[in-house]
């Protein structure tokens, strides 16, 4: 299998048979191999009665305390998947799931963010996608990240939680699907009744270097659901595995260091660990942040050293050219005190600096 064709919809509840039948219906006579539907409003028994519909691969996570919230991941049974990991976010929030559709690698990631979703929510379930590298993402986010193209509203609302989301998506490395595809069009996936306002409020993220995988893209009508369907068609063929990430070692050589580490996952913890958050996702959270700041630790101490050895083959470079047009002994020794002291370690690609004593 070469393409994939996906659809994501907030269903806005499935909890009478009748609406069940319809949208995966619809789902059937649309080719859609994979659908990450949002708020379906069921519980753990009523999601397993949608794999007697054409999806019997379907993961999803319920709201535990009643009829709300809710996702659901479904494959068709026309596809070929096998899982290697399930991660649900409590009460039904977002669902991830990871496997192998013949030779392609997948995560899928479906996420309902409710309308007061703060920036700790966010916070929390961008740690979670960043532990699970990068994949497919969508739902409903209940934000619009283009104030100006995404929604007719006049007033800006959730300023502080849309930038955190729109900074946060920049960093995993992923693009929103439809803007890149359509810079300055306007199209909505929801109308809110109440307030009179088209919004644009959900969406696919995809890494950015997937942007020439995407062979189609479109907002469907809103016609078995308020919000609009969102049905997109990429090509999986040959995405391989990503490879381990080792640590660079000589980052532990100095106290300094070590000591910043231990200051950095001591306060992630203070942070995260709310006795709420399975034990497992908040280790695998920990390693992916403390991943991301020991990268960036270790490119800053390489650029710094690259600095300080540009800066002393310049001084030798001048010295030696003032030795050359004014020979002096003093100049000579400095010279070559300058061209002893630093040396470039080519097989480990780093700079040593040699003490005299």
């Amino acid at each position: 299998m070469c393409s994939l064709s996906i659809a994501s919809l907030n269903v806005n509840g499935l909890t009478t048979p009748k609406k069940r039948r319809i949208i995966l219906q619809k789902l059937r006579k649309e080719n859609i191999q994979l659908a990450l539907l949002q708020e379906t409003h069921l519980n753990d028994q009523e999601h397993e009665k949608l794999k007697k519909l054409g999806f019997r691969n379907t993961y999803y996570s319920s709201y535990k305390q009643g009829r709300k919230q809710g996702v659901a991941i479904l494959f068709s049974n026309k596809t070929n998947f096998e899982t290697d990991k399930v991660i649900k976010g409590k009460d039904g929030q977002y669902i991830i799931v990871k496997g192998r559709m013949g030779d392609a690698v997948l995560t899928i990631v479906n996420v309902y963010a409710p309308p007061e979703s703060d920036k700790q929510f966010f916070k929390s379930l961008f740690n979670v996608i960043a532990v699970e590298a990068e994949g497919i993402c969508g739902g409903d986010f209940n934000v619009a990240l283009n104030f100006g193209l995404d929604t007719t509203s006049v007033h800006k609302h959730k300023k502080t939680v849309t930038k955190f989301v729109k900074i946060s998506i920049e960093e995993l490395g992923l693009i929103d699907v439809w803007r890149i595809l359509n810079p300055h069009k306007k199209d909505y996936t929801h109308y809110s009744a109440s307030h009179k306002v088209h919004s644009g409020i959900d969406y696919f993220f995809i890494s950015k270097s997937d942007i020439g995988r995407v062979e189609e893209y479109k907002i469907e009508g809103a016609d078995v659901s308020d919000h609009n369907i969102l049905h997109m068609k990429i090509n999986i063929s040959n995405r391989k595995k990503q490879t381990t990430w080792r640590l660079n070692v000589g980052i532990l050589n100095t106290e300094a260091n070590i000591k910043d580490i231990k200051t950095d996952i001591k306060q992630y913890l203070e942070e995260n660990d709310n006795r709420a958050v399975d034990p497992t996702v908040l280790w695998d959270t920990l390693k992916a942040v403390m991943r991301g700041k020991l990268i960036a630790k270790t490119t800053w101490l390489r650029k710094n050293r690259n600095k300080m050895y540009e800066e002393y083959s310049k001084k030798l470079k001048e010295l030696e050219q003032h030795a050359w047009r004014r020979p002096t002994h003093a100049q000579r020794e400095q010279a070559s005190s300058t061209q002893r002291t630093p040396s470039w370690d080519s097989n480990q690609g780093i700079l040593t600096m040699r003490r005299r004593w």
